[in-house]
């Protein structure tokens, strides 16, 4: 199949990093625009779960009700108020990404380090906001568009008032193979 260029995004919400020979953006989408059914449903059920607080606390959230994209979450500790994070669970089907399994990883520790400085910065701001975030994450080489994925950022509280929790839904498309191979490549 033929690749044509895809116009890229020029929103002040959006983050380049380049990696191995290719280009990673990161923007930021209005939570209004989760066209991914999993992420959909996440978010609803967080909203549930918060009712009438800014964010859920992780005893709120019942595994068993997340079944439909439990491979592909992931739930990050807020360490010093987010001075770093780690991961608490991902999903196996997180793993082919980061081509590991992460879990215990700090994320300033995760590889390609730019990679992992862009996620901590949207992480932090998440904290700084108290708000969720949904975003899409795509993969450039030249001027084409190779891949791309999205995920869904959502703040947990056990006390009301502080976010310890990150709770990560994410959503590598129909065919997220080259996506992995092209991580896989970044993180070596």
């Amino acid at each position: 199949p033929t690749r044509c260029p895809r116009p890229r995004s020029t929103t002040a919400a959006r983050q380049e990093v380049t990696l191995s020979g290719f280009r990673v953006a990161i923007e930021l989408l209005s939570l209004d625009q989760i066209e991914q059914k999993p992420l959909a449903q996440l978010y609803a059920y967080w909203l549930a779960k918060r009712g009438g607080r800014f964010a859920p606390a992780r005893a709120d959230i019942d595994p068993l009700d997340l079944k439909f994209i439990l491979p592909q979450l992931l739930v990050f500790d807020v360490l010093e108020g987010g001075r770093d994070f780690r991961a608490r669970v991902a999903g196996t089907g997180t793993f082919a990404l980061h081509s590991a399994d992460i879990t215990g990883d700090l994320l300033s520790t995760l590889k390609p380090k730019e990679f992992a400085d862009a996620i901590m910065g949207q992480y932090r701001a998440i904290i700084a906001h108290r708000q969720p975030t949904y975003s899409r994450t795509e993969y450039w080489e030249g001027d084409y568009e190779v891949e791309a994925y999205h995920a869904l950022r959502l703040p947990l509280s056990s006390n009301g008032q502080d976010i310890d929790m990150i709770l990560v839904g994410e959503d590598y498309g129909a065919s997220p193979y080259k996506l992995f191979e092209k991580m896989g490549k970044a993180s070596s």
